[in-house]
């Protein structure tokens, strides 16, 4: 088991993807093993505190926008956000179409979006 502070002073050394050094035949290339998300097992942990997530998961569990006094979830304030601006993603509409939308709306509002 790898501790917690060994942990800590591998995500100092790499700012991208953390990594945790072990000491076995069995690693990758370089002596460090890659940890995957607690959550979705499939993308790669950025996220070690307090357990290790991807950007995605620790997203949906932990990040919050103070807002008039209020703690409100990040997906769930981005999400009224782009309904307040009718961008938000309609039932049965294709992905292409609502990209398309969202450009239009950038375009006539002079935002960009490339």
């Amino acid at each position: 088991m790898v501790s917690a502070q060994r942990i800590q002073a591998t995500v100092r050394k790499e700012t991208v993807t953390p990594r945790v050094a072990v000491r076995n035949d069995r690693t990758k290339e370089g002596g460090y093993v890659e940890i995957e998300c607690q959550d979705c097992k499939g993308k790669k942990a950025t996220q070690l505190s307090p357990f290790p997530l991807c950007d995605r998961c620790w997203t949906s569990r932990f990040s919050v926008q103070f807002v008039k006094g209020n703690q409100i979830p990040f997906r769930d304030l981005h999400k009224t956000n782009l309904k307040s601006m009718d961008l938000w993603r309609k039932d049965g509409e294709s992905t292409s179409d609502w990209v398309k939308r969202c450009k239009t709306y950038s375009r006539k509002t002079g935002r960009t979006f490339k």
